[in-house]
């Protein structure tokens, strides 16, 4: 598996990924835009493997997480992962946009629960 464009591991992506600059104006704090989970870990973004991109998607996951840190909507789960085998990769499950907005932000982490 080859590194991408950007820390943010992507796997299968067709085309380029949307200009969105707003994605870039949300400030890093976990708590400002995940619900508190004692069974999440902090994963790296370099370790996750986005295994899905659509654009509409994307643009609605910075929509989304502008409006959870401004607390008009519900913050979200952390994010689903499954282990990529032995090397500290994950495959991510569920949250594939909210992991490339946060990548766009210039996050290094990203809240995380490992399922089967």
């Amino acid at each position: 598996m080859d590194g991408p464009h950007f820390p943010c591991r992507l796997l299968n992506i067709p085309g380029a990924l949307p200009d969105l600059p707003k994605a870039c104006e949300l400030p890093y704090g976990h708590l400002s835009y995940f619900l508190p989970d004692p069974a999440a870990i902090v994963l790296p973004i370099a370790a996750l493997w986005v295994t899905r991109a659509r654009a509409s998607g994307i643009v609605n996951a910075v929509k989304l997480m502008q409006a959870a840190r401004l607390g008009t909507v519900s913050r979200r789960a952390p994010l689903s992962v499954r282990a990529a085998g032995t090397t500290g990769e994950w495959l991510i499950v569920d949250g594939n946009s909210t992991a490339i907005v946060g990548c766009l932000a210039g996050w290094l982490d990203l809240p995380c629960i490992s399922v089967a």
